[in-house]
């Protein structure tokens, strides 16, 4: 505390210096809380020619308040002691003014908490019912992209028909998602369905990305299958056989990069960046491999388009 008391017309003695530091002593104890080198207290003790006689002024500079106490009349030391005395009654009042207020700053500050916590609980209630309207939205057109991909992988030899379910498959990439999307930087900017998307090829080019090894299990099922084969065969052959089309075998016989490329532009109308950043490749990548693709299926479409035209006119020269 910083303690500057000066006289005017008064003398001071040892009575008045053993009384000044007694009542600074009082008044450290009383604000121990407070940082010593905040504190200043200003003291005057003069002579009053208007009352003919002493008086003492006290100001104490606080960092939360400034407190001033004023007495005239009667001895120096007596002046002295009741100015003091007032001074220190207004210190513990306005040490009961801030523990008041700060009892009322804890339960504020419980309260805005418990607010904080309520709100964020119905965010997120609110934010699982968003989710599952738009899982409800997207899953089918996911499903319809694990299907094509299945497909085009039995086409082309990777996989025995029928023996992976896009259901399966759709479950595991929306529980992969869900897990995993918050941890995952590189793609935090996407669009929900585009992790979707991503974590789907990551499952599709994970264990299905190659052919299936030839394990008993995998022996007995390919013997079950060709049992069911034959036991459909007669009513099989009674139907008429539907050619594939011919886009579809070209595409199952792709590499499986340059099939989503064309696969994610094409028929789920991303753009370059959404299909560099769901595949891991370049945008400017991703469009030169799909100029790639799209040279040989238009390619292979005219084939299909002059075959067609050439058989209809076989068809009516033979009429």
């Amino acid at each position: 505390m910083h303690v500057h008391f000066s006289y005017q017309h008064v003398s001071h003695n040892l009575q008045i210096d053993k009384a000044i530091r007694q009542y600074v002593a009082k008044l450290e104890r009383l604000l121990h809380r407070f940082s010593n080198d905040l504190i200043r207290l200003h003291g005057l003790l003069e002579y009053n020619a208007a009352h003919q006689g002493p008086s003492c002024s006290l100001n104490l500079w606080l960092p939360t308040a400034q407190l001033h106490a004023r007495h005239e009349g009667g001895p120096p030391l007596t002046a002295l002691q009741v100015c003091f005395n007032h001074l220190v009654a207004q210190v513990k009042k306005h040490k009961q003014v801030l523990r008041r207020e700060d009892v009322w700053k804890r339960r504020r500050y419980k309260f805005q908490q418990e607010a904080r916590e309520l709100a964020a609980g119905e965010v997120r209630i609110r934010d699982r019912q968003q989710l599952r309207d738009y899982l409800d939205q997207v899953l089918p057109q996911l499903e319809r992209f694990i299907t094509r991909e299945l497909r085009y992988r039995e086409m082309g030899g990777i996989l025995p028909p029928g023996t992976t379910l896009p259901a399966e498959l759709v479950n595991e990439v929306v529980a992969r998602v869900l897990e995993y999307s918050p941890r995952n930087d590189s793609n935090s900017d996407a669009a929900p369905f585009h992790l979707l998307v991503s974590e789907a090829i990551r499952v599709l080019n994970g264990p299905l990305a190659g052919p299936a090894q030839s394990s008993p299990e995998s022996l007995e099922s390919a013997r079950e299958q060709e049992i069911l084969a034959v036991a459909n065969s007669a009513a099989a052959a009674a139907e008429p056989v539907r050619p594939p089309d011919p886009a579809d075998l070209l595409l199952s016989s792709l590499p499986v990069l340059h099939r989503q490329v064309y696969t994610l532009h094409v028929l789920e109308g991303f753009d370059w960046e959404e299909t560099g950043r769901v595949l891991g490749v370049a945008p400017r990548e991703a469009e030169e491999l799909f100029q790639q693709v799209n040279l040989k299926v238009a390619a292979v479409l005219q084939q299909g388009q002059v075959a067609s035209e050439s058989k209809g006119g076989e068809m009516s020269a033979a009429r």
